[in-house]
């Protein structure tokens, strides 16, 4: 087994940290490689140095193989993590494959966000993929965690799916075909759950990615921007402005993501209280949609 190269010093102002609990040399490199265009990878080899490296400083992602430098299974730091850090996501590092077998039931039941196989999965585009596909997991179980209860079943989906693609642009009629609904049917859905249209629902959700991308410590906001495929800064913060009257500023000093998801709730809290005519607007809709195509 080689031996752990130490940890990384701090990260410039435009990256982020990746703490990563990887022991070969040669795997370090690859992660390295990686995600230096992401973020700075600091390195631990044991399990009682992953909290505290994750405690010091906003960390956008923890990777962990299944076993320390000591052989101590990983596991328990992932359990941990989850509960202590939830808006960290935390992926699995795993070697290709059937001897690891219950180990990775194990890091799955501890709330591993995903498995990054080696050699396969953990460099170039698909390691970042891998990545902001955790990142997005992350954000969709904090926003569902907080405004879930107040949904009506038939909306949960459409927001449950407008979360998980956050990160990309994505049009009415995207999301409509992805749920087997039509545009209509799709805007019914979110009335009658007192939601707002399908593209604020959408924006929305983008918006919530974009808040927890801007806690990232030194990234502007035409990075954010950038990442998550918005036209520009300029558009960014003009919608940011039209849903939550808030400013780039106002959402990172109000904690990111938490200011964003409180905003978020209050629109969903001032849509059930106009539930009531929303769901007798789409009744009628509906009606008078079923009586033309009887004729």
């Amino acid at each position: 087994m080689s031996a752990p190269a130490s940890s990384s010093s701090p990260p410039p102002s435009s990256s982020s940290d990746v703490v990563a609990l990887v022991v070969a040399r040669e795997r370090q490199a690859r992660l390295r490689t990686g995600l230096r265009e992401r973020a700075l990878v600091r390195f631990v080899a044991r399990c009682r140095e992953v909290v505290p490296a994750v405690a010091i400083g906003f960390v956008s992602a923890s990777l962990l193989e299944l076993r320390d430098a000591d052989g101590a299974p990983t596991a328990p730091t992932i359990r941990h993590l989850r509960a202590e850090y939830p808006r960290t996501p935390v992926l699995a590092l795993a070697p290709r494959g059937a001897a690891a077998g219950h180990e990775l039931v194990a890091v799955v039941q501890a709330g591993a966000n995903g498995i990054i196989l080696e050699g396969v999965e953990d460099e170039g585009v698909a390691l970042l993929d891998a990545i902001e596909h955790a990142e997005s997991e992350c954000v969709a179980r904090l926003v569902m965690a907080e405004v879930g209860p107040l949904l009506r079943e038939e909306a949960r989906p459409v927001v449950e799916y407008c979360l998980a693609q956050a990160r990309r642009p994505m049009t009415v009629d995207d999301v409509a075909a992805a749920l087997g609904a039509c545009r209509r049917t799709l805007g019914r859905r979110l009335l009658r759950a007192g939601l707002p249209s399908p593209q604020a629902t959408i924006g929305w959700c983008r918006l919530l990615a974009a808040a927890q991308a801007m806690e990232e410590g030194g990234r502007t906001l035409e990075q954010v921007a950038l990442r998550l495929e918005f036209p520009g800064a300029a558009s960014l913060r003009n919608m940011l402005l039209r849903y939550t009257g808030l400013r780039p500023r106002d959402v990172r000093e109000g904690g990111g993501l938490r200011c964003v998801l409180a905003a978020f709730r209050r629109a969903v809290e001032a849509g059930r209280a106009r539930e009531g005519p929303a769901r007798r607007t789409a009744a009628s809709e509906q009606r008078r949609d079923e009586v033309a195509t009887s004729t």
